[in-house]
Parts: C-alpha cells; sequence; structure tokens
C-alpha cells in the first residue's frame, strides 16, 4: 500500500468537470426539489437504486481503464490494490454504502476521478497534461446518459451584519443541539440550551471573532463559517462552526469555503488552520482530509485537526 494523499491534494487544486444527472446546479429559488431527488437516487429498495447508479460509474472507469493506467485509493488516500476489471468495479460499488469514498488516479496521476458514497456524480480533476483524459470522460459520462458540466467553484466571503449573525447562530444553535444529542452529550430535552451555552461561551471573545457568509453566483446564500483567530506557539485560525444550507449540502460549498478561508488567512499573515470534527461524521472527515488537514488532538468523540498554511 502506497500514499496518495500529496498526489490527490495536488490533483484537486486543478480544473474541475462534473458527471452529474441533471445538466445544471440546481439554483437555490428553484420550485423542484434537488434534494429529496438526490436522496431517492441514492436509496430505494435495498439500496437498489443507488446501486444502479454506481453500476455506470463502475462501468464509466473501466472504459476509461481501456485508455489509461488507473490507481484505487481509499478516502485517506492510501492505495487499494485491485485485480483487473472486476477489482475496480469493486472499488467503485463500495461507495454505494452511502458513506465510502473514493480515490481514482488516473494516467500516473495526471488526473484523479472521485466518487461519493453520498453523491449523485461523479468529480473530475484534472491538469492541462491530461486534457484527452478529461475528453474522454466527458465523452463516456455523456454516453452514459450523464450531464457534463464545469461549475463555478468561487464563493464569496463577505462579514455577516447583525441581523444575518443572529440567523446564523439560530441555525447552528439548533444543528449543534441535534449533534450534542446525537453523540449523547445531552439529551434531547436538554440538547438545545446545551448548545446555546456553549456556543455563548465559545463566543465570549468578540475581539478575536470573524463571521462570514459565503455567497455564490448561482445559488446566493451557501452557508455560513464562524472562525476566531488566537496565537499560542504560532498565529492560527480556528474553525469554530461551518454551516452549508440544507439544500445544497454535497455540492462542494464546504470545501469551496475551506479554500477561500485558507487564501484569506494566509494574506493575513496566519500560520495554521484548526478545526474539531465528530467521529459521527465521517463526509465532514473526510472532506477536511482531501483538503490536507492531519489529526493532532484524538478523543472517543470527536478529533481536533489543523493544516499548516504556505506563507504569503
Amino acid at each position: 500500500m502506497t500514499d496518495k494523499t500529496e498526489a490527490i491534494e495536488r490533483l484537486l487544486g486543478g480544473r474541475l468537470i462534473i458527471a452529474d444527472l441533471l445538466p445544471e446546479r440546481v439554483p437555490r429559488d428553484s420550485s423542484g426539489d434537488w434534494f429529496a431527488a438526490e436522496k431517492f437516487f441514492l436509496s430505494g429498495d435495498s439500496g437498489d437504486r443507488a446501486v444502479k447508479l454506481f453500476e455506470s460509474f463502475a462501468e464509466l472507469l473501466i472504459k476509461l481503464g481501456c485508455y489509461f493506467d488507473i490507481t484505487a485509493a481509499d478516502g485517506d488516500g492510501i492505495t487499494i490494490e485491485h485485480d483487473g476489471i472486476s477489482g475496480l468495479r469493486d472499488a467503485v460499488m463500495e461507495c454505494a454504502d452511502g458513506r465510502t469514498r473514493r480515490n481514482f488516479l488516473i494516467d500516473g496521476e495526471k488526473a484523479l476521478i472521485v466518487t461519493d458514497g453520498d453523491c449523485a456524480y461523479l468529480s473530475m480533476y484534472f491538469t492541462e497534461e491530461s486534457e484527452r483524459a478529461a475528453r474522454l470522460f466527458g465523452v463516456l459520462a455523456e454516453a452514459a446518459g450523464l450531464f457534463i458540466r464545469e461549475p463555478a467553484r468561487e464563493v464569496h466571503l463577505r462579514e455577516a451584519d447583525s441581523a444575518e449573525k443572529a440567523e446564523f447562530l439560530r441555525l447552528i444553535t439548533a444543528h449543534f443541539a441535534d449533534t450534542l444529542a446525537e453523540n449523547g452529550v445531552f439529551s434531547e430535552s436538554g440538547s438545545y440550551s446545551g448548545a446555546e451555552g456553549i456556543l455563548a461561551e465559545i463566543g465570549a471573545d468578540k475581539q478575536s471573532e470573524h463571521y462570514y457568509m459565503a455567497a455564490d453566483a448561482d445559488c446566493g446564500t451557501a452557508g455560513f463559517i464562524w472562525y476566531r483567530t488566537a496565537e499560542d506557539t504560532v498565529k492560527y485560525a480556528y474553525t469554530v462552526y461551518l454551516y452549508i444550507n440544507e439544500e445544497l449540502r454535497g455540492r462542494g460549498f464546504g470545501e469551496s469555503i475551506l479554500r477561500e478561508l485558507e487564501k484569506r488567512a494566509a494574506e493575513q499573515g496566519i500560520y495554521e488552520l484548526r478545526l474539531c470534527v465528530w467521529k459521527s461524521n465521517p463526509a465532514a472527515m473526510r472532506l477536511y482530509r482531501r483538503l490536507g488537514y492531519r489529526v493532532y488532538d484524538d478523543g472517543d468523540r470527536k478529533m481536533y485537526m489543523k493544516k499548516q498554511l504556505k506563507r504569503i
């Protein structure tokens, strides 16, 4: 087994195209219901629709493997030994459980295809030297009835005003209360007041707190991020809460917001980013690892992670 984390992180900075069930991102104000539709395609009796969807993804990878070598890696970037076509299929089909993530390095680490059990689409990251692989990926995806699009990956952060901050705190208090109850920290009846107390204590130091709204050109407000700045051995920014609007989850906004935070932090002379993640949230753990965060304190219910930034 080999650690491919460095190659994966490098490719995640490249161009992105998505092979999706729909031809364009669903706007936030759409009268339809993308969130329910995605759940529909990822579920079904005994998961039959999910199996059918990931079978189509597996067939696409197998066909692409006729042209390029493909190396499979798990969500942590560790290679998975697979025996030819059947092994490649098995690596993709593991994602049909709704939780597993797989990385597929294409053509000697020149491109990357990502399958995620809680996403009804394939993501391909590539550079100029892998444009042929990207073109064939598009042709094969369209032949499989999928739509190719290149999403706008930029989100814009702006400081939240007092009304927006109040709405943000209302949303995250309810969300945090559910998390506390789920993890047995408080009973369901006491979780909301418990969440209020914890968040009030965290936000007591007004000078170091920063509340930002994240906006997207197509979808409007995508979510919020709350972080604080501090210094011990280094100057760092600690993400207190990242919240994505429910109907937009699973569409890459969390990653975009964190990447934008990285840029801002580096420009401000911040050396390190830190955060905490509950172990009951494996999707978030996968995202943070993919972005280069590493565990520095591992507890029973949650782990603390950090990422060192490049100096600007």
